[in-house]
């Protein structure tokens, strides 16, 4: 016989009844999938009551676990998000907190990360400021997310330059790649290009601090390059499966 329908949870949060299906609070949060998995009473309880939370909060988690992405715009929404990504340990609403980081609520989302211990958004919050400007740091009133921001690395802007088809010039300034000296204001010099890389048609992408040049074509028949290279800090080949040429 099939299971019938999911009773929902009944949960009473600062005087506001809300109902949840059990399922989806034990999927993606720590706190219920402790309270029941746990053999307390609580756990066979037809209601659960959280007395440390705000409706507001607790209605914003409910959303962003169902799949909606509200939008928190009142600094208590976000303190209040916040507060209880922690207490549920609900990551699917930290990273939902992550996404939402902007020049407006860096600081906030920044200061509330490091009160509550989510150390993903404080991370978020704190690279943002940090590749920001020097106010968004002056608006920070925690000492130890102050001291986040000043321990991380600034962001780096890199150039890759283009495709040079004359052999003899593998070497000159355009099979170089280049990184912004924001200090300086002026572009340096990082690393000369592979050189059986090629930027003409290639893909070049950044993921994970890594700088990846993957594919493209050389020389006057446009031959398909079928290596790829990774940046990190110095050049090394990868393998990266290439798609299969479609006919056409």
């Amino acid at each position: 016989m099939p299971p019938g329908p999911e009773v929902p949870v009944q949960v009473w949060v600062d005087g506001q009844l809300f109902q949840a299906e059990q399922s989806l609070l034990v999927e993606h949060c720590g706190f219920f999938r402790g309270l029941f998995r746990s053999g307390m009473r609580e756990a066979r309880a037809a209601e659960v009551r959280l007395g440390a939370l705000s409706a507001a909060g607790f209605g914003t988690a409910l959303r962003v676990l169902r799949g909606e992405r509200p939008a928190l715009v009142a600094d208590d929404e976000l303190l209040q998000a916040v507060e209880c990504a922690a207490f549920l340990q609900a990551p699917a609403l930290a990273r939902f907190l992550e996404h939402s980081v902007t020049s407006d609520n860096c600081s906030l989302l920044c200061d509330a990360a490091a009160a509550f211990g989510l150390r993903d958004v404080l991370h978020s919050a704190a690279l943002f400021i940090r590749d920001g400007s020097h106010e968004l740091v002056a608006e920070l009133e925690l000492p130890e997310a102050r001291a986040y921001v000043a321990a991380l690395r600034p962001s780096t802007y890199v150039a890759v330059s283009t495709h040079t088809p004359t052999p003899g010039f593998l070497e000159d300034a355009s099979r170089t790649m280049c990184f912004l000296d924001e200090e300086e204001d002026a572009w340096r010099t990082l690393a000369a290009l592979p050189l059986e890389a090629s930027t003409l048609l290639a893909g070049v992408a950044t993921l994970g601090n890594k700088l990846y040049i993957v594919g493209g074509v050389c020389g006057a028949s446009k031959e398909v390059v079928e290596l790829s290279f990774c940046y990190d800090p110095r050049w090394h080949l990868v393998r990266i499966p290439q798609p299969a040429p479609t006919a056409l």
